[in-house]
């Protein structure tokens, strides 16, 4: 006889893959997209050098967001809102000077 799933538990897989899905998108666009990393660290560090200890990644992703709607010649230019976690963890690991600088909440998903 087949078991079906709690709701409870189908609702935390599904939420596993929508993670999934989620990182898979970031990895492509980050791939693709060198440009903005960058832009998001120089961003970052421009605030901590104004004496800031932390803020969110979604305030300096719309300031990139700004810079790149008047800057770039790309009016298609789109960054999603779903890649905004993953930047943050990405520069605080790999940027030392940017370590615990964006507050974080728990991801749903085991990383």
């Amino acid at each position: 006889m087949t078991q079906i799933p709690s709701p409870a538990l189908n609702q935390s897989y599904q939420s596993t893959l929508l993670e999934d899905s989620n990182r898979e998108r970031f990895e492509i666009f980050h791939n693709g997209n060198p440009d903005i990393y960058k832009a998001l660290i120089r961003r970052a560090r421009q605030l901590k050098a104004r004496g800031y200890k932390g803020v969110s990644i979604r305030l300096v992703l719309e300031v990139v967001r700004f810079d790149f709607m008047v800057f770039s010649t790309d009016q298609e230019y789109k960054i999603n809102n779903n890649h905004a976690p993953f930047y943050a963890r990405l520069i605080m690991q790999q940027e030392k000077d940017l370590k615990g600088f964006f507050t974080l909440r728990k991801q749903r998903a085991v990383q």
